[in-house]
């Protein structure tokens, strides 16, 4: 891989990075050396991490946040790392409760068994879960709502 002049970025595409991710592979192999766990550091360390864990078959990859950067060519005196995600609330947990509830009850009835109502099933259990949907009381409410009057 060339590297670019002083002062110019690299622009990296993807044919690049699969480049960059097999060769860096191959030096690691080629070490000797066997990593139990690949550590990423988000975000932009998230897709070399994941690209180097399955090229070497491991399955342990662990992700931080740390903050630096602030802009193009910006930073922090000093990197920060992130804490992690605060818990989840009593709201939180009775959402899932609720979105379980609402599926064991069949009050979802799918008519066209398909791939896509699998997947949106799913996603109504795991988005939650993962943190990627926070859920408001008032959407509680109109959730309990709805699941008293479906029944």
């Amino acid at each position: 891989m060339a590297t670019p002049p002083p002062g110019e970025r690299e622009i990296l595409t993807w044919p690049l990075f699969g480049v960059a991710g097999r060769e860096l592979a191959a030096q690691v192999a080629e070490s000797g050396y066997r990593p139990d766990i690949v550590l990423a550091i988000a975000r932009g360390g998230l897709l070399p991490a994941g690209s180097l864990g399955y090229a070497l078959s491991i399955k342990n990859v662990f992700v931080i946040s740390v903050e630096y950067y602030t802009g193009v060519g910006e930073t922090l005196d000093f990197p920060v790392m992130l804490p992690p995600q605060q818990p989840r609330s009593l709201v939180h947990g009775f959402s899932l409760a609720l979105v379980w509830l609402s599926v064991a009850s069949g009050a979802i009835v799918l008519t066209e068994p398909a791939p896509v109502d699998l997947l949106t099933m799913g996603m109504i259990v795991l988005l939650p879960i993962v943190g990627l949907v926070t859920i408001r009381p008032p959407l509680v409410v109109f959730l309990a709502v709805w699941l008293i009057a479906a029944a």
